[in-house]
């Protein structure tokens, strides 16, 4: 039944695939891929150095 009043009527939905908007996920995409490295990066840092301090006492 839902298909058969979509079929008459079709949603008319704006187009938000332009390749700008595709090209705006992408980098912010990438940003959040090079953020999340270094904050792992920084975390990996931090560790070592808590453990480390925590040996020398």
């Amino acid at each position: 039944m839902i298909l058969q009043r979509l079929e008459k009527h079709p949603l008319k939905l704006p187009v938000l695939c332009t390749d700008a908007f595709i090209e705006r996920v992408q980098h912010a995409y990438e940003l959040a891929a090079k953020i999340f490295q270094f904050h792992r990066k920084t975390n990996i840092l931090h560790s070592v150095f808590t453990l480390k301090s925590r040996i020398q006492v």
